[in-house]
């Protein structure tokens, strides 16, 4: 090697590890203060890899349909989204997206929901007095859609009318479910 090649090896890894510890000082929250709370015009990434409020609760994906006959099948469970895990899994789970995605369209559901509407009854023992949702801004977001698009398109019965879906939280070490939302009933 010459003596600008080497000039020129030692100045490239000189700026990328400037750069590297750059990017792990604003990645800190102290460190993206000094730096003026900004990615630094985006030459300086911030990489967060914990979030400020992780999740602690997992979440299923429900759905029952009405029959031509005017019956209400059972809740039932869409097990893509809770099937368990294989010992390859931490090499290769690509499974983990379609978790990962109602996990988003539920926060972003819950999100959207207005304050006011309470989805859940703690006093009603009955799972059939659950109330769906009452607002129609909320079965216009991308959220509902998404999730009733996906419930509707599960193998079902010929004899299946409508459907409805059901979201429930999985919270604490007990493994508790609590229904959070309810869609209505849509014709499939």
């Amino acid at each position: 090697m010459t003596a600008t090649g080497s000039w020129t090896v030692i100045a490239l890894g000189t700026v990328l590890s400037v750069w590297l510890v750059a990017t792990v000082i604003n990645s800190t929250p102290w460190g993206f203060r000094k730096l003026g709370g900004r990615e630094v015009h985006h030459f300086i990434p911030r990489w967060n890899f914990f979030a400020p409020d992780p999740g602690v609760a997992d979440y299923h994906l429900l759905y029952r349909d009405t029959f031509v006959d005017g019956g209400v099948g059972p809740w039932q469970e869409v097990s893509r989204f809770h099937e368990p895990r294989d010992v390859t899994a931490p090499i290769w789970h690509p499974d983990k997206h379609g978790k990962k995605a109602l996990f988003d369209l539920t926060q972003e559901l819950l999100r959207s929901q207005p304050e006011t509407e309470s989805e859940y009854d703690a006093e009603s023992s009955d799972e059939r007095e659950l109330t769906p949702v009452r607002s129609d801004a909320i079965k216009l977001t991308t959220a509902y859609i998404v999730l009733l698009n996906y419930v509707s398109s599960v193998q079902r019965s010929e004899m299946s009318v409508a459907t409805q879906f059901l979201i429930m939280r999985e919270a604490g070490v007990d493994g508790t479910l609590e229904p959070i939302f309810t869609s209505d009933y849509h014709t499939v």
